[in-house]
């Protein structure tokens, strides 16, 4: 099984976080990584439900399996489209180049209201609230 190999330790002894069993999260990575166009069977919904602990009703373990099939359809569709040579950004603004963005104006807007916020504090000083030490 790949998953505890990648669980082993350098001293050959399996870390705490090693089950007999992979978990949900390692049931999924290898779902994902099935042979493309290979649906899920209701056998693979059991188990994922299992190691979830939800207990699906017969129409629930259909619906979901057809819902995750129609989302791995979809990631196939993803993975079929050439992404060569397409940069990754870092932030949607990258593309607008020359757009300009319409921000709001950096006044103040609210008036000033600190003694009334604080007024229902326990202990203020200078403006500000104290808190009890919690670190020594």
């Amino acid at each position: 099984m790949p998953f505890r190999a990648a669980a082993q330790r350098r001293d050959n002894t399996l870390s705490p976080m090693h089950n007999a069993r992979p978990g949900v999260l390692q049931s999924l990575i290898y779902t994902l990584l099935r042979p493309k166009n290979m649906s899920l069977t209701l056998a693979d919904i059991d188990r994922l439900a299992h190691l979830a602990r939800l207990g699906l009703q017969p129409d629930e373990r259909t619906r979901l399996r057809s819902q995750l099939n129609d989302f791995f359809d979809i990631v196939e569709k993803m993975r079929a489209v050439d992404t060569s040579g397409v940069i990754p950004l870092a932030h949607p603004v990258d593309v607008a180049d020359n757009m300009a963005l319409r921000l709001r104006e950096d006044v103040v807007s609210e008036p000033n209201r600190r003694e009334a916020n604080q007024r229902s504090a326990p202990a203020v000083e200078s403006g500000l609230f104290l808190v009890p030490k919690v670190i020594e």
